[in-house]
């Protein structure tokens, strides 16, 4: 295993190294190093504050907002305080130091060829996280960043719950705006089980529905607002056209696909990556997929490169061989 791992992440080294575009994908493996929790821990990590029987995804669920508004906020205000408090590890840096070499080489070839058409971005980052911190660690370049689940710095109107079972709403939202997060002001965030003892948080603009995260909540449905400034899934689309399009303008331009710590439990980021790396033409693409867990199971393709490790540990390890690579030209 670990000449296996050895040999995977030198390979993910030589890749990076030959880069001309590059998309960093990320879920919540990505973060995990830091001590934030994924989906498939955070209900053991919270344990008994959740309350027993009770699970994440029932706590954070869009009726949960309705039904039980203090587990509801209780879990959303202690998850907003974690995000804020914790420190992102030190992996981000080096996401942040490829695509400053990606726009480096970018800059150089445009120097050269001052016609040719390429993506303003050569690097993309697409995550699933809503921690914000591809954005605040500077891992993604401003308008090159898909945040596809929302972000839990900007909040939204959730509407006027009815108080009863069915219908769950009496008013959908009033806007499409986004606004500060509310204060947990009164919140003990040790107790158990934690819960949120305030009236819910109002929404600013018609003061009668609640405010809730600009988050892709388990149950959503339409009460999302698909906001192109956060989620930026046309932005990405129109990445993907345009680096398709440079890669058959030109066969010796490489582009490099970093899935990092994406589950299969919700698998929106992996399939992305799989579809992006089955389109490409053949030859041009590398996919490097960067995970703790081996699995057999894929949607359209298998990555070229399987680095079975933890974020933190295989980005500074191929990071350490880039260097040792460019040193060595």
């Amino acid at each position: 295993m670990a000449e296996e791992l050895a040999n995977a992440i030198s390979e993910a080294a030589r890749v990076m190294k030959n880069a001309d575009f590059l998309l960093l994908a990320s879920g919540a493996g990505l973060s995990a190093d830091s001590g934030l929790a994924t989906f498939a821990t955070l209900t053991a990590k919270m344990g008994a504050q959740l309350g027993e029987g009770v699970t994440y995804d029932h706590a954070a669920g869009s009726d949960t907002m309705a039904r039980d508004p203090q587990l509801f906020y209780a879990f959303w205000l202690s998850s907003l305080q974690n995000y804020c408090k914790t420190e992102p590890h030190a992996g981000y840096n080096v996401l942040r130091e490829w695509r400053l070499m990606l726009e480096g080489r970018a800059a150089s070839r445009r120097a050269e060829d001052n016609v040719l058409s390429e993506p303003e971005h050569p690097a993309f980052v697409l995550t699933s996280n809503v921690d914000g911190w591809s954005s605040f660690c500077d891992v993604a370049a401003p308008g090159a960043l898909a945040q596809i689940h929302g972000c839990i710095h900007q909040w939204q109107c959730g509407g006027a719950p009815s108080g009863k079972r069915f219908p769950t709403f009496t008013k959908d939202r009033c806007c499409d705006d986004l606004f500060e997060p509310p204060s947990a002001e009164g919140l003990n965030f040790d107790a158990v089980p934690l819960r949120y003892e305030q009236p819910p948080p109002r929404c600013p603009k018609c003061k009668d529905g609640w405010l809730r995260p600009h988050i892709y909540l388990f149950g959503d449905g339409s009460r999302f607002i698909n906001k192109e400034d956060v989620t930026g899934e046309q932005r990405f689309r129109r990445w993907q056209e345009e680096t398709l399009a440079a890669l058959r303008a030109k066969s010796n331009l490489k582009l490099v696909i970093v899935e990092i710590g994406c589950g299969l439990r919700v698998p929106n980021i992996r399939k992305r990556c799989e579809t992006l790396f089955a389109g490409s033409p053949q030859g041009q693409c590398e996919f490097v997929r960067i995970n703790p867990e081996a699995t057999d199971q894929k949607f359209e393709a298998k990555p070229t490169v399987f680095v079975q490790s933890t974020a933190l540990a295989a980005l500074e390890n191929i990071q350490s061989q880039v260097l040792e690579l460019a040193s060595s030209q």
